[in-house]
């Protein structure tokens, strides 16, 4: 919410499509061991066409593929659970 409203205050103006195609995006970290009880912060970066990049973590949903295992919340905080392997989405 913040982010939209922000952009119509400030006069709704649009990137050049070319510059603002997002050309990759990074999680991090990668790969990541932990302990039970154990957490860590997930970041994402994107990389657009102009070259700039920007952190976008907090536009990103995240999901444990083994909850069993480890736990996402909505701003990528990741919480080991239990033994195991689980990728995040």
């Amino acid at each position: 919410y913040a982010i939209l409203r922000n952009w119509v205050a400030q006069g709704a103006a649009l990137d050049a499509v070319s510059d603002s195609q997002v050309k990759s995006l990074r999680v991090a970290p990668a790969q990541q061991t932990l302990q039970p009880q154990e957490t860590y912060q997930l970041r994402v970066q994107a990389a657009f066409a102009d070259g700039s990049t920007e952190d976008v973590t907090a536009l990103c949903t995240f999901e444990s593929t083994n909850k069993d295992v480890a736990v996402v919340d909505r701003g990528g905080r990741v919480e080991a659970c239990g033994a195991g392997d689980a990728a995040l989405i």
